[in-house]
């Protein structure tokens, strides 16, 4: 969506923002939605690496955010 822009990214990334700080742990992790097995292995380290990487192309951080 942030690489369509215009109106997909004015009415996708306020709802994303909203999901994400919604299920944000205390912590300040998401949590993991793997099951048992997997969770083990990564925890919640992959969901927060996407998590962050998600509400990150606003600051145009990332070189594939750049415009």
């Amino acid at each position: 969506m942030a690489q369509l822009g215009g109106k997909y990214w004015r009415q996708f990334f306020p709802q994303l923002v909203k999901v994400l700080l919604s299920s944000q742990q205390a912590d300040g992790s998401w949590p993991s939605e793997l099951d048992a097995a997997q969770e083990a292995a990564y925890g919640n380290v992959y969901t927060t690496a996407m998590a962050v990487l998600s509400l990150t192309p606003p600051y145009q951080l990332l070189p594939v955010y750049q415009r």
